[in-house]
């Protein structure tokens, strides 16, 4: 009898109840629904071992089942308590995680440096500024043109995309008595190697007297990477002078 049952029925045309051998193979393909199951009382102590195979279950499936009760190949949506996913209930017990929130409020989760877990770290800020100043040294750049960025504590020549805003204080500059005028340019690696000017503007005694604006914005278009900005006296200064700079970066990716 195994794989099989005994299945009682009731004859209306004869009056007689029938006792009939139900194998898998009595059973008609999807004539299994759980609401048959369940009118019949049929709880899984009534069913042979391996009698229960996929074609016999209808679209819906069955209440749950022990494995001792169904067919080792069967492939459909059967529920079964024991097969229920048992993994950890919140985000620190699982075992790649942190393991305590504590400590850490507006951090976000990232990918620690082994690439084998992650961790709470610190969110990169949107904008981030420097000040500061630098010498111009007129007995070493006389005229020549000088990388004044190089002298920023702050590095532009990135290979990811910032939004440059650069200010300079040229009060310094205008009030030496050999300064005429003097260029600024904007460069980029275009190609990845070599610096090319993408923007250039001269700036006269005119433009920088304390009557008028001696503070220069400088514009970087916000595609631009890896930037430089240099400067070059159109006469060298009669005497060394301090710039003053102010740079805001808002991270772009």
């Amino acid at each position: 009898m195994a794989g099989s049952i005994l299945c009682v029925t009731y004859d209306t045309s004869t009056g007689q109840y029938l006792v009939q051998k139900a194998g898998s193979a009595q059973i008609a393909d999807g004539a299994i629904v759980s609401a048959k199951i369940g009118a019949l009382a049929v709880g899984t102590p009534h069913l042979a071992a391996n009698a229960i195979v996929s074609g016999k279950v209808a679209s819906g499936g069955l209440p749950p089942l022990t494995s001792g009760k169904i067919w080792a190949g069967y492939t459909g949506n059967i529920a079964r308590e024991e097969d229920k996913p048992t993994g950890a209930a919140t985000f620190l017990a699982l075992t790649d995680t942190p393991g305590d929130f504590s400590g850490n409020a507006n951090k976000v989760v990232a990918v620690n440096v082994g690439e084998d877990a992650v961790e709470f770290a610190d969110p990169i800020p949107k904008t981030t500024d420097w000040k500061g100043s630098f010498n111009w040294d007129t007995s070493a750049y006389t005229t020549n043109e000088q990388d004044i960025s190089a002298l920023f504590s702050t590095n532009l020549a990135l290979t990811t995309r910032r939004k440059y805003s650069v200010k300079l204080d040229l009060t310094a500059v205008e009030a030496d008595g050999s300064f005429s005028e003097l260029y600024l340019v904007v460069k980029e690696k275009i190609d990845g190697n070599n610096y090319r000017a993408i923007d250039r503007k001269t700036i006269t005694k005119a433009n920088i007297t304390a009557t008028a604006e001696p503070g220069i914005v400088i514009d970087i278009p916000a595609t631009s990477e890896n930037i430089q900005i240099t400067m070059q006296m159109a006469i060298a200064l009669a005497g060394d002078a301090t710039i003053y700079y102010s740079v805001v970066k808002e991270h772009l990716e």
